[in-house]
């Protein structure tokens, strides 16, 4: 390989080496890894976390959410809502899910086309980081902006633009 083009072969051997399952990226530039690399080497290491602590660990999560995001990078929607759906489930049967992977699964359903999935789910992750978060925190701005953008794409302008006026109130502050 070169700087700009390595071996697959060499950085599965990598990656099989530091045993760090969760970090499936350049031990150079420490960016993940995307496309088909990405996806063989998650699977190696989703085999690897699945033996080791089992399939229902939140280290399995982890797993599913980087296997997901590799198929993301490919185009392959259909698997990547399936795995973050997998994930989400796991996540619930252990007491608590994480916000930013259903706002993932929300914008799965959006590429799908599925835009009333979408709507509900940001529904959800809004509500979420209302509870958890001060209502004032920027990350609450941005799912209200997100779920403008669907109730745009569900035929309602009036439920946007409050939520548009209200992520900008926030913004502002």
């Amino acid at each position: 390989g070169s700087a700009a083009f390595v071996h697959y072969s060499c950085i599965l051997q990598y990656y099989r080496s530091k045993e760090d399952w969760t970090t499936p990226c350049c031990p150079t530039c420490l960016q993940i890894y995307e496309g088909p690399s990405a996806i063989n080497l998650c699977v190696v290491g989703l085999k690897a976390v699945r033996k080791k602590s089992g399939p229902k660990s939140l280290e399995f999560t982890q797993m599913l959410q980087l296997l997901s995001h590799a198929y993301e990078t490919c185009g392959r929607y259909e698997t990547w809502r399936d795995l973050l759906e997998e994930a989400i489930a796991i996540q619930e049967e252990n007491g608590g899910v994480d916000a930013r992977l259903v706002g993932n699964l929300a914008t799965a359903y959006g590429k799908l086309g599925n835009s009333a999935k979408q709507k509900e789910l940001l529904e959800n992750v809004t509500s979420l980081k209302e509870e958890i978060l001060d209502g004032d925190h920027p990350s609450v701005a941005v799912s209200k902006m997100n779920l403008g953008i669907a109730f745009c794409r569900n035929g309602d302008p009036v439920r946007a633009r409050a939520l548009f006026e209200e992520a900008l109130r926030i913004q502002e502050r």
